[in-house]
């Protein structure tokens, strides 16, 4: 019997962490949706993920791996998942003299340009992890608050615990295969022009007209997801 537990445990489409470790809700302001939610930062010593507090599976896609430097991510677009590698903490950090109070925590500011948006954030040195909510981290302290400045997204922490000693289930990065950063880019436009192209020739749409657009936070398809691409049926 022991042995059939054991392999049922590897058969798990999930790692769980459940070493002592840091746990940080962060209140998510989406400006496009008018709205507001709750993410949930988990930070042990070699890894961290992140994922929505309400999310159905409970399972984190975005994990920060930082003994190979490396960020996993499952980037969703419409029902098609892209599961993307990128470089962790692929920031350049400029830091500011602002500073701030939260959660009770001194906190300096910094701010960086990241794919096509500024951020400014405010990091807490006394907690010394390089961390934060989403992909942010590779400052000498905690992020607690985050934002950029086109008011598109924002972030701040509203509950901080430093001795966290429950579980928090992330993704088996070894059940998928991951692709770099610019492959992610390419097939993403390849599968947005494909959308395009059958919605403009669908005979149930002709005469129709509306627009596809994506909020994603990185700027790396702007037609997409600036001014977003108006589709007429023909």
């Amino acid at each position: 019997m022991k042995h059939l537990v054991v392999f049922l445990f590897f058969l798990l489409p999930y790692s769980m962490g459940v070493a002592q470790s840091i746990l940080v809700e962060y209140e998510q302001k989406w400006t496009p949706n008018n709205a507001t939610s709750y993410y949930e930062t988990w930070v042990a010593d070699s890894i961290s993920a992140y994922k929505g507090k309400a999310s159905l599976s409970g399972i984190a896609p975005l994990i920060k791996n930082k003994k190979k430097g490396v960020l996993y991510n499952n980037e969703k677009y419409i029902s098609k998942d892209f599961f993307v590698k990128d470089s962790l903490h692929n920031f350049k950090w400029e830091l500011l003299s602002d500073t701030a109070t939260i959660l009770k925590r001194k906190c300096l500011s910094a701010k960086t340009t990241f794919r096509g948006r500024e951020y400014k954030v405010f990091y807490a040195p006394e907690i010394p992890v390089s961390d934060g909510p989403w992909k942010l981290g590779g400052l000498p302290g905690l992020i607690l608050e985050a934002k950029t400045t086109d008011g598109f997204v924002s972030w701040r922490a509203v509950k901080l615990d430093l001795a966290y000693k429950g579980t928090f289930k992330y993704a088996d990065v070894s059940k998928n295969s991951y692709m770099d950063w610019a492959t992610y880019v390419t097939k993403h436009k390849e599968t947005v022009d494909k959308i395009v192209h059958k919605m403009r020739t669908d005979d149930d749409l002709k005469g129709s007209k509306m627009k596809l657009q994506n909020h994603s936070i990185e700027i790396f398809y702007p037609e997409l997801q600036i001014n977003g691409i108006e589709i007429e049926g023909d």
